[in-house]
């Protein structure tokens, strides 16, 4: 039997639907986590055509596997299509209905198939022409996944070490002055009290007065720089405005732009010229304490399960794992002990932000259909948020009874958009996908970039009020270092999933928000 004859499209097909999503996250993704999924997924096709084959023509059965292989990787994305519709206030949009409708087009295609005349008759043409098909498939994600990854990645040259006017990641000074440990802990999509009592309507002056009680300086009005996590860390960081850098514009792939400066940022440098430790759980990097970690935390793995039939049991797969992820880490920071040395600990919580699968209480909700879908909604959300802030207090608790002299930032990155946020920042959305017009309403830019922030400066130290992130350092450097840095003008810039890093000024539209 020739090559072209032999039954392999199986194979290919299967290997099209994870090479299709790896080409599009080439550059994020891990290779070890794609090869591991491929590996995985082929060896789970060649198990199911091994079974089929020994009851029907081994040509026959690859045809079958062929409709299984694209059946399974359609489920999720099928279910996301249609999550945004109801009929009749109906949402059809749900494994317990979706799942029995696919299992009868599983049961009548794979009859079809094997009574099928045509089939039979031309197996070997049907064959030849369905190698032929997917090798093409192959071919094309294969050339899709070259064009799209960063070549300059395997450049061997120096990352040239960002600098500032006055260098100040180089300087090393002696002072009398004592260095305080620095606590700086980002909650994801936290907004302020003025957006989640105007949007949500939730008071959240309980967790404001507690904080006030505690020392803290809070900010009502601040607001982030950026409308998405990358932007607004790497800004906190880089004490600047990253997409006016030379080498954003310029960078072939902007994301690895904002990476590199995770990795070698002015402030961490500046605080290691002063003996401090850094501790941190952004870039890759992981907080420094024993924790055991599962394979499904990887998010190339999570997508896949996300997009396939798996969806049917995301929520046992990986919403536990997003809890317990989250517990831990907020328990390994309660357990950090005070050094010698001193320390600035840069952690990014990731709560708030969807999905949502805290109550208020801690425990998991109820009901979940999954970690991406549509019945993330207001309630949820709040919930979400009041557990977020009676974890907060904790925290702060802990760290000011062992650490008394430390200074504490409790802020977010950005504010929540509630549903706004899949259409204008979702790449999957339907509205990314469409021609519909990118234009946000004035009150979305508002709740989006409104953010928690409070501050404690311990000794009496100046307490600055805090409009946005990027001036967070200056202050403190200009502090603890009498580094005499100039403050920026506060700003906020949007961008849409369509062209993310194509980058508007929004302060005017929100400052008219602010009372």
């Amino acid at each position: 039997m020739s090559l072209k004859h032999s039954p392999f499209h199986p194979f290919l097909i299967v290997a099209f639907q994870i090479l299709t999503v790896y080409s599009i996250n080439i550059n994020e993704a891990s290779f070890s986590s794609f090869m591991f999924v491929l590996f995985i997924s082929l060896l789970f096709t060649s198990f199911v055509y091994f079974i089929i084959s020994l009851f029907i023509n081994s040509k026959l059965s690859a045809i079958v596997v062929t409709f299984y292989g694209f059946l399974f990787f359609a489920y999720g994305r099928i279910l996301d299509i249609i999550i945004d519709y109801s009929i009749f206030s109906f949402d059809f949009g749900r494994n317990r209905y979706l799942l029995p409708f696919y299992a009868i087009i599983v049961t009548l295609g794979t009859i079809w198939i094997i009574k099928s005349k045509f089939f039979r008759k031309n197996l070997i043409v049907v064959t030849k022409y369905f190698n032929s098909f997917s090798l093409g498939l192959i071919s094309i994600a294969i050339l899709t996944s070259m064009m799209n990854f960063d070549w300059t990645l395997l450049l061997k040259k120096d990352v040239e070490k960002i600098k500032s006017a006055k260098n100040i990641n180089q300087i090393s000074k002696e002072n009398d002055k004592t260095k305080p440990n620095i606590y700086y802990l980002i909650f994801d999509s936290y907004p302020n009290s003025r957006i989640l009592n105007k949007y949500y309507n939730w008071d959240d002056n309980k967790l404001l007065n507690e904080l006030t009680n505690r020392g803290f300086s809070i900010n009502k009005n601040a607001q982030s720089n950026y409308c998405f996590t990358g932007a607004s860390i790497t800004s906190t960081l880089s004490m600047r405005y990253i997409h006016k850098d030379s080498g954003f514009l310029d960078a072939y792939n902007q994301d690895n732009y904002i990476e590199s400066i995770y990795k070698n940022n002015l402030v961490m440098n500046r605080f290691q010229s002063e003996g401090y430790r850094i501790i941190t759980n952004i870039g890759g990097s992981k907080f420094p304490m024993d924790r055991k970690s599962s394979f499904l935390e990887d998010d190339f793995l999570q997508l896949i399960i996300h997009i396939s039939l798996l969806r049917v049991i995301e929520n046992k797969l990986v919403t536990e794992i997003l809890r317990q992820e989250t517990l831990s880490l907020l328990e390994e920071i309660r357990q950090f002990k005070k050094t010698i040395k001193p320390t600035f600990m840069f952690l990014h919580v990731m709560i708030p932000h969807s999905p949502f699968v805290f109550k208020a209480n801690g425990s998991s909700p109820q009901f979940f259909e999954s970690s991406f879908g549509k019945f993330e909604d207001k309630i949820k959300f709040v919930e979400q948020v009041r557990f977020t802030g009676n974890q907060i207090l904790r925290l702060v608790d802990h760290i000011q009874f062992n650490d008394p002299y430390s200074i504490i930032f409790i802020q977010s990155d950005h504010g929540y958009g509630g549903m706004d946020d899949d259409i204008y920042l979702n790449r999957n959305s339907l509205a990314a996908k469409s021609n519909i017009s990118m234009n946000p309403p004035n009150e979305y830019f508002d709740a989006r970039f409104g953010i928690l922030s409070a501050v404690y400066f311990p000794n009496n130290m100046p307490v600055p009020q805090i409009q946005s992130p990027v001036n967070n350092f200056r202050f403190v450097f200009n502090a603890l270092f009498d580094d005499e840095l100039s403050i920026l003008p506060d700003k906020s810039y949007f961008t849409v999933i369509k062209q993310p890093y194509l980058f508007h000024d929004v302060t005017g539209v929100i400052e008219k928000f602010i009372n």
